[in-house]
């Protein structure tokens, strides 16, 4: 099987991934345990500062606390808020907003449409060979060919 390497994972790190998973199973916990090492490929990968782990930890049950807060609309169950990332000047920040802002904001909802048109390419690619997706996979198709037609209409008017 090939692997594909990015700049956070290389092929040592790969390799590591794959002896930790023949020798202990492929579990969080055995990467962490084998991360410990500093001679490992995974150790510069893990925040081992105790308190700047901490304040990550904090950060991602903050995301988890905000995904939390539902709203109903018409008797269906909605997230509150939408994660966007917004560029300000060089710099990327994510952001949530309602629901409501989104929809009358142009800006906002370009990105959560193309947000998930990205997330939906992404499964797509997970499952494309699970044959029993052949339906949603048809309907994928159709959403990639409105996108693309959008694409050419913006290039255009450009």
């Amino acid at each position: 099987m090939k692997y594909k390497t990015t700049k956070k994972i290389n092929k040592k790190v790969i390799n590591e991934i794959l002896q930790i998973k023949q020798k202990k199973g492929l579990t969080p916990e055995a990467i962490v345990e084998n991360a410990k090492k500093k001679t490992s490929p995974l150790h510069k990968l893990f925040e081992w500062k105790d308190t700047t782990a901490a304040y990550q930890w904090r950060l991602q049950q903050a995301r988890v606390l905000i995904n939390e807060v539902k709203i109903i609309i018409e008797d269906k169950e909605y997230y509150a808020f939408e994660n966007i990332s917004i560029e300000v000047g060089e710099n990327k920040t994510r952001e949530y907003y309602e629901r409501e802002e989104i929809l009358s904001s142009d800006q906002l909802r370009k990105k959560v449409i193309q947000t998930a048109y990205e997330q939906l390419l992404y499964w797509k690619n997970k499952y494309e060979n699970y044959s029993v997706f052949t339906p949603i996979f048809n309907g994928i198709a159709e959403v990639e060919k409105a996108m693309q037609k959008k694409q050419k209409k913006i290039k255009a008017v450009a």
